[in-house]
């Protein structure tokens, strides 16, 4: 039987493939279990599930404009945000990122808090 959810990575080259399986040997949570595959063909995942944790931020997707499933799924920034918003990443790498992106200040400050409240690392769109 086909399993519903899983964490997979699915590489498209040898150097994502050898990154992977790098990243994987240093994940020290032995409840994790990533499969590691070349990947074939795609079917996306239903829309909500697309960029879930930014789906929580209406206000953060109403600053993005995005009004489709497609367009939230196709921009930089908001596959960015969705990370930050869940804790991933670094707070470096999070400011480097935050000057890129066509945010308030106050929207920024924002994001830097929640990343924070979250983050792993020590630092509802209407579509």
């Amino acid at each position: 039987m086909p399993r519903q959810y899983m964490s997979a990575i699915w590489t498209q080259s040898d150097d994502q493939q050898k990154r992977a399986l790098d990243s994987k040997e240093k994940q020290d949570d032995p409840r994790i279990v990533t499969v590691i595959r070349k990947c074939t063909d795609w079917t996306n995942a239903e829309d909500y599930h697309q960029k879930f944790h930014l789906q929580q931020h209406k206000d953060i997707c109403k600053v993005l404009k995005v009004k489709t499933v497609e367009e939230l799924t196709s921009s930089w920034c908001a596959a960015k945000l969705n990370g930050y918003v869940n804790g991933d990443g670094t707070a470096e790498q999070l400011e480097l990122d935050l000057a890129k992106m066509p945010l308030s200040d106050s929207m920024k400050q924002d994001i830097r808090d929640m990343f924070r409240g979250r983050s792993r690392s020590g630092g509802s769109c209407s579509v």
